[in-house]
C-alpha cells in the first residue's frame, strides 16, 4: 500500500502564505510498493522500488531559485533491490504543454511515475549519479510530442560528467541550489557549479520534481524564492 504521510515546513519568499504538510507534495510513483513517510526531523524518506517523482504542488514563476537537501541511502547488508547508490535526480520548471493548464500535476495518473512517459514535458533535468552511478547529465526537455511514450526520443546532453568526483557518494548529504535567472540556468551542488547554461528561450514558470528509481533518497530543508524576470 502507498503510504504518503508527509509534515514539512516550507519557506519561501513568496507573498503567498506559508503552509506546511501533505499540501505541497504529490507522489507520482511506479510501483505501489512505494513509501513516503517523514522522520522525526522532518526529513522526507523515500523508498522507489521502481520511478518516483515528489512533486512540489506550487507552482514557480519568474527568477527562480530552489535550494535542498538530499542523498541516497545505502545501507549494509540489505539485499532489498532498492538498496543502491543511485539516481538523486530532479526537474525543475517543469510544465505539461499539452494541456490547456500547463500543470504536470494533471497528469500524474497517466504517467504513473514511468520516466519515459515524462519524455513530452518541458523542463530543466538533471541526473545526479544516473545509470548505476555511472554519468551525471543535464538536459532541456522541450515540450515535443515526439517524447510521448517514445523510449527513443530524448533531447541532446548538454552537460555529461563521468569522473568519479562528479558521481553520488553514498549516505553523502547534498546541498542542491537550482537557479534560472534571467535565462542562465544553474545546477549547484556543495558549492560547486556544474551546470551554467544559457537558454535562448528560457522556462520562466513550472513546478519542481524530485525524481529518483529503485533507490532509498531522503530530501529536507525544501525551500524557495521566486522574483519578477524585469
Amino acid at each position: 500500500m502507498k503510504k504518503l504521510l508527509l509534515s514539512l515546513f516550507i519557506t519561501t519568499l513568496l507573498p503567498n502564505p506559508v503552509k506546511a504538510g501533505l499540501d505541497h507534495w504529490s507522489v507520482e510513483a511506479e510501483s505501489p510498493e512505494t513509501s513516503v513517510t517523514t522522520l522525526p526531523d522532518s526529513t522526507i524518506d523515500i523508498v522507489a522500488p521502481k520511478g518516483l517523482t515528489l512533486w512540489y504542488n506550487e507552482r514557480m514563476e519568474g527568477n527562480t531559485i530552489i535550494e535542498y537537501d538530499a542523498r541516497i541511502v545505502v545501507e549494509d547488508n540489505n539485499s532489498e533491490p532498492w538498496n543502491r547508490l543511485s539516481d538523486l535526480n530532479c526537474f525543475w520548471m517543469a510544465s505539461d504543454t499539452h494541456k490547456e493548464s500547463h500543470n504536470p500535476l494533471e497528469g500524474i495518473h497517466e504517467r504513473q511515475g514511468i520516466f519515459v512517459r515524462q519524455y513530452a514535458l518541458s523542463l530543466y533535468y538533471m541526473g545526479f549519479g544516473g545509470n548505476h552511478n555511472t554519468t551525471t547529465r543535464f538536459r532541456r526537455y522541450t515540450g515535443d510530442e515526439r517524447g510521448v511514450n517514445n523510449a527513443e526520443y530524448r533531447p541532446a546532453i548538454l552537460v555529461e560528467y563521468t569522473d568519479s568526483a562528479h558521481l553520488l557518494k553514498k549516505n553523502h548529504w547534498y546541498h542542491i541550489r537550482l537557479e534560472q535567472i534571467g535565462g542562465c540556468v544553474r545546477y549547484i551542488i556543495d558549492g560547486e557549479v556544474i551546470v551554467e547554461y544559457q537558454d535562448p528561450t528560457p522556462l520562466s514558470r513550472g513546478y519542481f520534481g524530485f525524481r529518483t528509481t529503485l533507490s532509498h533518497a531522503q530530501i529536507r530543508g525544501f525551500t524557495y524564492t521566486c522574483t519578477p524576470l524585469f
